[in-house]
């Protein structure tokens, strides 16, 4: 699941048991390609994250990462979704983020989802 929110990006999928070999679905990877954005979640939420760290890993193809039980996220998820006070997405994240790095970021998002729309509307 991809998430976006005024807070960042985040990818967010089950953590792996065992090794790398089997899925667990009770534990969540909650991971992002920016820093900043777990520490503004961990900001966001310091109860439910109860100080846990942000992983780092150079090698992955999402850098950072937290590791959350999944009721944890399901928590942060509905929060989340009560916060919404907003009617244009885009413009809501400026007042959570100093840069203009995330909001170009989520317009090429847009773009292409919008290029993805009109393409089904031509049926190509």
């Amino acid at each position: 699941m991809w998430m976006f929110t005024r807070y960042g990006m985040y990818s967010v999928a089950c953590a792996w048991k065992d090794g790398r070999k089997v899925p667990d679905s009770d534990v969540l990877m909650v991971r992002s390609r920016a820093q900043s954005h777990l520490e503004n979640l961990a900001d966001r939420f310091p109860v439910l994250l109860n100080g846990k760290p942000i992983l780092e890993d150079a090698e992955a193809d999402y850098r950072y990462r937290l590791i959350v039980p999944k009721e944890t996220w399901v928590e942060m998820a509905e929060e989340l979704t009560r916060e919404i006070d907003y009617c244009n997405f885009k413009d809501s994240v400026r007042t959570f983020d100093g840069s203009s790095d995330y909001k170009r970021a989520l317009l090429e998002v847009w773009s292409s989802m919008h290029e993805l729309q009109e393409q089904q509307e031509k049926g190509t």
